[in-house]
């Protein structure tokens, strides 16, 4: 929350009791400066700040015969710098300087800036940022020591950079989530291999979020870094329960075919049977003209309700899973990369 810059301050102005005949100019430099009137400029929301002193004190003020002043001084200045994180790490930073002068008022003194006085290296890099540009303005401040105060500010817009988070942050969750819908072509009896996948892959989640929580910029509001994060460990761990699910169904499965073949007292294993059973239950339900309803579905002896082995297996589940979840992942992500690449930012700042 703080933006750091070394820069040469530059002012200009005219002080008509420094006219002097000839045309030449008069170099000061150090503490030779200390007698003449300079602007009481200040930083607001300065942070840390100092003048360069090697080998000199990095300053000088030009006097002109007409009385143009010029002054030029080389700075290191960390100001705070409010951020909007909603849209990390694909977010733009609004962040500059705001001058004033400390003890004059706006009656007594003004201060303008213009594009073209600032100047900017062309081989200039910031960590981690795109330069977008800058612009400059005047503000008013009635908070000052001497009330209504007039200054003028710069501020610099940055693009965040986010190859660097696409390659440690978006790709591992993505390859983490694909791996957790193996699962899904292991066969459900193979419990010690899909548990142990499962709780693998959620651990791996947990702990990734958890570690790169830490290298984030910390905000009030949750980023577009951690809805991410926090939909792929859902997704991971709705894979884990899906398995769940599926040998809950095995276990019912397991539990029917026992309660089936103990209904057969003459064979308990006899396909024969049991069809034999199916023929007569239809034939009854044809020659009754009565029925209106559909027979109720049949049930076993402990009067659980026979459930559709065909349909209702653990095989089917798998299936639809790998459906379903590549579906909603698919529609996450269309929702979620246009949203945070294209749209403009909900605050200006």
């Amino acid at each position: 929350m703080d933006f750091s810059s070394t820069f040469y301050l530059q002012m200009y102005w005219i002080d008509t009791r420094l006219r002097f005949q000839g045309e030449r100019q008069i170099t000061l430099k150090g503490t030779d400066m200390d007698k003449f009137w300079l602007p009481d400029i200040h930083f607001l929301y300065e942070k840390k700040s100092h003048h360069h002193n090697v080998i000199q004190p990095n300053k000088r003020l030009i006097i002109n015969y007409d009385g143009t002043c010029e002054y030029s001084v080389r700075v290191s200045l960390t100001v705070l710098c409010n951020m909007v994180l909603d849209r990390f790490p694909m977010d733009t930073q609004r962040c500059g300087f705001h001058m004033m002068s400390y003890a004059y008022k706006a009656s007594e003194i003004g201060l303008f800036i213009a594009d073209s006085g600032i100047r900017i290296p062309d081989t200039l890099r910031v960590s981690k940022f795109d330069f977008l540009g800058f612009k400059t303005d005047n503000f008013n401040d009635s908070f000052g020591p001497s009330g209504e105060l007039e200054g003028v500010y710069i501020e610099f817009e940055f693009k965040r950079q986010i190859q660097t988070y696409i390659l440690t942050v978006y790709i591992p969750s993505i390859l983490l989530v694909i791996i957790s819908w193996m699962s899904f072509w292991i066969d459900a009896h193979a419990a010690p291999a899909r548990v142990s996948l499962g709780i693998t892959t959620v651990l791996t989640a947990t702990t990734m979020t958890a570690s790169m929580q830490e290298s984030f910029p910390s905000g009030s509001s949750a980023k577009a870094v951690d809805v991410w994060l926090a939909t792929s460990l859902i997704f991971v761990f709705l894979a884990l329960m899906e398995y769940a699910l599926a040998n809950y169904l095995i276990v019912i499965q397991e539990r029917q075919m026992k309660e089936k073949t103990s209904d057969d007292p003459a064979n308990l294993n006899s396909e024969r049977y049991r069809e034999s059973v199916r023929e007569e239950k239809e034939k009854s339900y044809k020659n009754d003209k009565d029925i209106t309803q559909p027979p109720p579905p049949p049930t076993l002896k402990s009067g659980t309700p026979v459930v559709n082995v065909s349909i209702y297996t653990a095989e089917n589940m798998d299936k639809a899973a790998r459906i379903i979840f590549f579906l909603f992942f698919l529609v996450f992500n269309l929702g979620y990369w246009p949203y945070y690449l294209f749209t403009e930012d909900a605050e200006q700042h």
